[in-house]
């Protein structure tokens, strides 16, 4: 019997993330194989991020090193592992993406900010890891990245595996949308995400306040440590009668029933997972060029930013969406466009180039 480490520093928690560690554990199992599931939760991890990680590190590799498994999968940030499943995407991307649009002082202490050393070290050592068979990744824009910044990497060992949507979960919500949608001729928009200025609040907000059309309403939804500045950004703006500040809520649900389009202008995002939730829920989404998640869009179900700071830009994608208010048949199509990414669908794609590997072993 073949024995496989699945390697997920948080496995318990309720995010998707967590559930696909699980998932595949079990699909590992169905096919025969002997299956742990390292994580770090019955550990106790230092105070600081950098130090976190990198005992993390240290702990799977000590295990791996103890249980000489047939093949070790990944989803993390470890060194050393036979698969790896680069959710996180290029880190030595991200850094550029904030250099670009920070710059100043800022930039020039990414290089000594220690957490920043940790990760592009471990980034490093896990691309380039020889003994590493095969490297999973988001999308095309996170295969770019690592070949552009890890030259030596072989290029046939990267598999691209968007992410999954639970499509036939959402059915039933899908289908009520109808019921709950606000009945007026203002276009819904919506903004998610954690960490407002990364996820590039402020590039929609300058957007909106410059737009020339005035049917639209924006609610913004996801934890920010500093709401109260946002909100005074939106009226210096003059926009804050357009704008509702929802904050954290434990789901988006409900958001994606009432709204008609999503926009995901992050700064840097592997693959943003609202971007197929809202596709699922049959929203049209804006996408930021700089998430992998714009590779699912069609011309019916999105658009795509051609830079963050490009009003011009901006201005033709709102007109776009604005052109696609939420219906029945547009709703319906769109949501099938993403049918394929179903969880159930997805999943193979990850395990059975794993069992192929094992089988050679």
């Amino acid at each position: 019997m073949k024995k496989v480490l699945i390697v997920k520093s948080s496995a318990k928690a309720a995010g998707g993330a967590e559930k696909v560690a699980r998932l595949l554990a079990e699909s590992f199992a169905e096919a025969g194989c002997q299956v742990a599931l390292v994580s770090g939760e019955a550990s106790r991890l230092p105070l600081f991020s950098f130090q976190r990680v990198r005992q993390f590190d240290r702990l799977a590799q000590e295990i791996v090193l103890r249980e000489s498994p047939d093949l070790v999968l990944s989803l993390d940030r470890t060194s050393k592992q036979t698969h790896l499943r680069a959710s996180n995407g290029v880190h030595a991307a991200y850094l550029e993406r904030r250099k670009e649009w920070e710059g100043g002082w800022k930039a020039s202490f990414f290089s000594l900010n220690p957490l920043h050393r940790t990760l592009l070290k471990i980034e490093r050592e896990s691309f380039c890891d020889p003994h590493l068979k095969r490297l999973f990744v988001n999308s095309e824009m996170v295969r770019g990245e690592i070949l552009a910044h890890y030259p030596v990497v072989d290029a046939g060992k990267i598999c691209v595996v968007h992410n999954a949507v639970e499509w036939a979960l959402l059915e039933e919500p899908f289908h009520h949308w109808p019921l709950v949608k606000p009945v007026n001729d203002e276009h819904q928009l919506l903004f998610a995400g954690h960490n407002y200025q990364r996820k590039g609040l402020g590039f929609l907000l300058k957007a909106l306040s410059t737009y020339h059309k005035t049917g639209w309403k924006l609610t913004v939804v996801g934890k920010e440590s500093s709401l109260s500045s946002w909100r005074r950004l939106a009226s210096r703006l003059g926009i804050a009668e357009k704008v509702h500040f929802a904050g954290e809520q434990k789901s988006l649900i409900s958001f994606y029933q009432q709204t008609d389009t999503l926009v995901v202008p992050s700064l840097y995002d592997p693959f943003a997972n609202v971007t197929v939730e809202a596709l699922a829920m049959g929203n049209f989404v804006i996408s930021s060029p700089h998430n992998g998640g714009k590779e699912v869009l069609l011309p019916y179900s999105g658009a795509v930013l051609k830079r963050l700071d490009d009003s011009a830009s901006w201005h033709c994608c709102l007109d776009q969406a604005l052109a696609h208010p939420k219906t029945e048949e547009s709703a319906q199509q769109i949501r099938d466009s993403v049918a394929h990414l179903e969880l159930k669908l997805q999943l193979p794609r990850l395990v059975e180039p794993c069992l192929k590997d094992l089988a050679c072993c």
